[in-house]
């Protein structure tokens, strides 16, 4: 019997409109394949946006490629998305994947006693992968840096 091609599970979860949402209860994991089926992410355009993601890092300053690494950090991504629980980092290194220069969390909670409470943080990504032009207007991979990892509390809209 032939084995199934690597990462084949999240090939499927891609393939699927709702990318399978209602298979996982893990809060990261249902945010996640929210948010790709929201993009209208599939499995040609996930390998084109990961492959351009992880070849920008591990390229050095002659213009060398580590494919190895490459391949290695696309492998280990594809399969942590794949499982029914999504680790925190993870997440975020899918959001900076989908072309993401920033991002905001809110939590709205509420106590016991009936009093609300909302606490919001804004994400500003390391590197940014800018979306695919066509081929005249694409002279390569733009990249935004942030020294500011954490980013800010405040609400820009």
């Amino acid at each position: 019997m032939p084995k199934p091609p690597k990462n084949s599970t999240f090939r499927e979860l891609l393939r699927d409109p709702n990318k399978k949402y209602d298979e996982t209860s893990h809060a990261l994991a249902k945010l996640l394949r929210d948010m790709l089926a929201n993009s209208g992410i599939g499995p040609g355009e996930w390998d084109k946006l990961i492959e351009r993601y992880y070849k920008k890092m591990y390229t050095n300053r002659k213009g060398e490629i580590d494919l190895i690494k490459v391949n290695q950090e696309k492998s280990n991504l594809t399969r942590a998305l794949a499982k029914d629980k999504v680790p925190w980092y993870r997440l975020d290194t899918a959001i900076q994947i989908l072309g993401s220069a920033s991002y905001t969390i809110s939590i709205e909670r509420e106590d016991a006693r009936g009093v609300k409470f909302t606490s919001k943080l804004k994400i500003k990504n390391r590197y940014v992968i800018m979306p695919e032009m066509n081929e005249e207007e694409d002279d390569g991979i733009d990249v935004l840096t942030s020294d500011n990892q954490k980013g800010d509390d405040t609400d820009e809209d």
